[in-house]
């Protein structure tokens, strides 16, 4: 971080640099990603800021379901067990986000202590 007061210096940014620009030129195909006990979407914001296009989330949690839709519109499939393999849309990348339920329990034991 430069002191404040003084302004960041972006001409020697490496992102800036012709060699940058042919790495990220592979990447403006978007890439078609599915989003495995996807929770509320954090790991959907992660992708989608690096330009590629959801086509398929899922997660058994009806809360968590709830707060995606609210979060980004689509309603996550179920259990990824129940769900047919052809059901699923074809996609370049999968992401399965981290589980969670351990946590999710001992808050509620918490909240009932």
């Amino acid at each position: 971080m430069p002191p404040r007061g003084q302004e960041l210096d972006f001409h020697n940014c490496p992102l800036s640099r012709p060699e940058a620009a042919m790495l990220s030129s592979a990447c403006l195909e978007k890439k078609k990603f599915i989003d495995l006990f996807c929770g509320i979407g954090g790991m959907r914001l992660a992708f989608e800021a690096a330009a590629c296009e959801c086509v398929f989330s899922s997660d058994w949690d009806k809360y968590a379901q709830v707060t995606y839709s609210c979060n980004f519109g689509d309603l996550p499939k179920g259990d990824i067990r129940r769900i047919s393999e052809s059901d699923i849309p074809d996609h370049d990348i999968l992401v399965g986000g981290f589980p969670c339920s351990l946590s999710r329990s001992r808050v509620c034991q918490r909240r009932t202590a």
